[in-house]
């Protein structure tokens, strides 16, 4: 896993469950089991989650591929390993079709009528901003996710209310027909 993609799935997770991942160890000589990490969760934020909810937490972070489940109860982080740089990495070659770059055309000249230029560049580096604009879009999307899960817990509520008080109604409307 790179540092980005780490990056990218911890934005994925709610606070309680980025702070259960700060402490647990990453080397593959450790691993913590809940109760150690609710202690060191006290130990570093002075919080102390519910156990179910901090067991949530790992379960989600363990979905998301950011934690193993070492034995049964045991967790600990998965290894973060940093890309390789260009330089070190084996150069293959390719040969090009014809195509908008094989014959010195632009990105730009080859997009779509109406649509955003692309930008003028190496291909690596437009894949890499197109992935950025993604990224964004993700986090926005997300929040915008939250804010609905937000409604729609205030709607549930009210519809709880609602009904609760409507048997109330009812009962009241029953005794006042009890005693005329």
């Amino acid at each position: 896993m790179t540092p980005e993609r780490r990056a990218a799935l911890l934005d994925g997770q709610t606070s309680v469950a980025q702070k259960v991942y700060a402490v647990l160890p990453a080397r593959a000589s450790g691993s913590f089991t809940p109760l150690e990490i609710a202690k060191a969760l006290k130990e570093s934020t002075g919080a102390s989650p519910d156990i179910h909810t901090m067991r949530g937490c790992l379960g989600r972070l363990k979905d998301a591929g950011l934690v193993k489940e070492i034995v049964p109860g045991s967790f600990r982080r998965v290894e973060v390993k940093e890309k390789e740089s260009m330089s070190e990495q084996r150069m293959t070659t390719v040969k090009l079709r014809p195509g908008p770059i094989a014959t010195g055309m632009s990105l730009e000249s080859v997009a779509p009528a109406g649509a955003e230029p692309v930008v003028k560049g190496e291909p690596m580096d437009v894949i890499g901003g197109i992935a950025a604009k993604l990224r964004s879009e993700a986090k926005a999307l997300l929040r915008i996710a939250d804010e609905l899960d937000a409604g729609a817990i205030v709607m549930a509520e009210r519809a709880q209310k609602l009904t609760e008080e409507v048997a109330t109604v009812r009962q009241i409307a029953t005794l006042l027909k009890g005693l005329g």
